[in-house]
């Protein structure tokens, strides 16, 4: 994982994210966005990806305990590193994604065409 803070925006965190090994994601490398809140750590940030990768939408908020989907589930001690390993364990969830109105499952025949190594 690489975060990366935007050169005119120190509320929006660009990351490059390796897929899990051994699974269909291990070969790509997904970039995406972390928005944090104006007032983070009180708030929690929210994530997109920007490549595609069969598992999430691109362009659509993803929905996690600890992004703002969530927001009554966060925790202002939980750091970007946690919510980072959270979000890459998050490909290998076999269950439908909760992407903003959007669900995609978890199919490694899309995922396998659509990993950029």
């Amino acid at each position: 994982m690489r975060p990366m803070l935007a050169d005119d925006n120190p509320f929006e965190l660009h990351f490059s994210l390796w897929g899990p090994a051994g699974s269909p994601y291990s070969d790509g490398i997904y970039h995406g966005v972390l928005a944090l809140a104006e007032n983070y750590p009180f708030e929690p940030p929210s994530v997109i990806f920007m490549t595609p990768s069969g598992r999430f939408k691109t362009d659509k908020p993803i929905c996690l305990s600890s992004s703002t989907h969530h927001a009554e589930l966060w925790q202002p001690s939980w750091s970007i590193r946690m919510f980072m390993i959270s979000l890459r364990a998050f490909f290998l969830e076999v269950q439908q994604s909760c992407v903003k109105n959007n669900p995609v499952k978890n199919p490694p025949s899309s995922s396998d065409r659509l990993v950029e190594p």
